[in-house]
């Protein structure tokens, strides 16, 4: 199926180009949904600015008919019934970034616009100028992350099998959040009238054509890959960025080698401005990432025959006499790694004395070990005899214990019975006090009942003198004494 995100570019400022192209940044898609009811995962944005090289190169296209009659309301895709794309390529993408604004993450691209067409320049800077400029990525997907249960659809890079292969001029964006961000199209007024659909160059000097691919050379391949990441056509492509690379600073790229032939393992490399130097370099795919040696390792050669006068046979000899010396230096290897394996050989056998000292010394450990586990197994047998005699003697402490309670209980009893009234001893407090032989706080009891009786007793004594009464009579002895001789003992006067 094919998802068609829409991004509308505003013009921020514009600069000096070269005489062959007008440079466009613009944002081509976000994280956040768009009007086609999908989002594009960070994760998207993340992985193919990470592998940018597969998308170097891809078009920018345009209904071209349309611009160049100034009818700017129905741009799209030109999407036929057969399935085809009825649209023309203006220029293609040179580099890929992203940018983070807030906690919307974007996919931003660089785009080269070819002015070759004079026309369809002039109506992408009017739209540009006026904020118009709606582009619309197009984008295979093989399979979604989920659909949500609103229709949202969520396209992840799905190793890269979700994949962005173009970007168009369209009237009716989807993402209407993205923005462009740099049109460089300075100079280009004198470049529309002098041009005339011809590539102009500095000092209006004109060329046929400007620098091609790999300048046109086919790559010819040997071998099949073992790897299903790359195929052979996206190893060249990687290999040509590698070998000339680009910068986007300066917006130029350093071309240095033509690739002449792939193999699974090494490649062969022509001097971009000398035909005769070839280099033979070597290379590593890791998934979809190639590494090429360090050009110091580089084998230089060049294209060449055997002249006249040299006998076939003397260049058999030389190799062979080359292939006698290699046999010696390979004989000499040998010999080095027998030596090298003798060695070892002794530290196999020292190595090997250390192990056997340390099994003696585990044995050692384990004798010991099991020493120790004997010991314990005895001294838990003696625990579980123990146990036992606890056990049968338990019913004879209770009887004892039973039997001395009891015999406390009734001296308690006794003692208590005569020292408080009855009332005072059937109470609850002196049954737990008694049941608990709690010996203290029956002597409270009692001390609290000798203290109410003494101030019971008070009480009624200070009652009864209250209540004596004397009564008024005469006065008499109140004592009767026979008066005799000694009542009269006194002598009267």
């Amino acid at each position: 199926m094919k998802e068609q995100i829409s991004v509308k570019p505003k013009i921020l400022d514009l600069q000096s180009t070269n005489d062959i192209y007008m440079t466009l940044n613009i944002r081509i898609l976000s994280n956040k949904p768009n009007l086609n009811g999908a989002v594009f995962t960070s994760d998207f944005i993340e992985k193919n600015v990470q592998n940018k090289d597969k998308l170097i190169g891809i078009p920018f296209v345009v209904d071209r008919d349309r611009l160049e009659e100034g009818d700017f309301t129905q741009l799209s895709h030109n999407l036929t019934a057969d399935g085809e794309l009825g649209t023309d390529q203006i220029g293609s993408f040179v580099d890929f970034w992203q940018e983070e604004d807030g906690d919307t993450l974007y996919l931003c691209g660089q785009i080269r616009v070819m002015k070759r067409y004079s026309r369809v320049c002039e109506a992408i800077v009017e739209l540009f100028s006026e904020s118009n400029l709606n582009t619309s990525c197009e984008i295979l997907v093989q399979g979604y992350e989920e659909i949500t249960d609103d229709g949202i659809r969520k396209i992840h890079y799905n190793d890269g099998r979700n994949a962005l292969f173009a970007s168009c001029l369209v009237s009716n964006p989807a993402d209407v959040n993205a923005k462009g961000t740099l049109l460089i199209a300075e100079a280009y007024e004198q470049d529309i009238k002098n041009q005339k659909g011809d590539v102009i160059m500095p000092n209006n000097n004109k060329q046929d054509k400007i620098e091609t691919f790999n300048k046109g050379v086919e790559v010819k391949y040997h071998g099949v890959l073992e790897t299903s990441a790359l195929k052979w056509h996206e190893v060249r492509d990687k290999v040509f960025n590698l070998v000339n690379p680009y910068n986007a600073e300066k917006d130029e790229r350093e071309y240095n080698y033509m690739i002449m032939e792939l193999f699974t393992s090494y490649l062969i490399l022509e001097d971009w401005d000398n035909f005769d130097v070839l280099y033979k370099a070597s290379y590593e795919i890791d998934g979809d990432t190639i590494t090429i040696a360090p050009k110091e390792d580089w084998q230089v050669g060049s294209y060449g025959f055997i002249p006249e006068g040299i006998e076939l046979n003397s260049i058999i000899v030389n190799h062979d006499a080359k292939l006698v010396e290699l046999n010696k230096e390979l004989d000499k290897t040998k010999e080095e790694l027998e030596t090298m394996s003798k060695e070892k050989q002794t530290d196999v056998e020292l190595n090997e004395a250390k192990i056997k000292e340390l099994e003696e010394k585990v044995v050692e450990l384990n004798a010991t070990i099991v020493s120790e586990q004997e010991a314990k197994q005895a001294l838990e047998v003696t625990i579980t005899e123990l146990s036992g005699t606890v056990d049968e003697l338990t019913p004879f402490k209770e009887q004892v214990e039973t039997a001395k309670k009891e015999k406390e209980t009734a001296e308690l009893t006794e003692k208590y019975s005569k020292l408080i009234t009855k009332e005072v001893f059937a109470s609850e407090r002196v049954t737990k006090a008694i049941e608990e032989l709690d010996s203290v706080e029956l002597n409270s009891v009692v001390v609290e009942e000798i203290a109410k009786q003494k101030q019971t007793d008070l009480e009624t004594a200070s009652t009864k003198d209250k209540d004596v009464v004397i009564a008024a009579t005469q006065g008499k002895d109140l004592i009767t004494y026979d008066k005799d001789a000694s009542y009269w003992a006194s002598p009267r006067s």
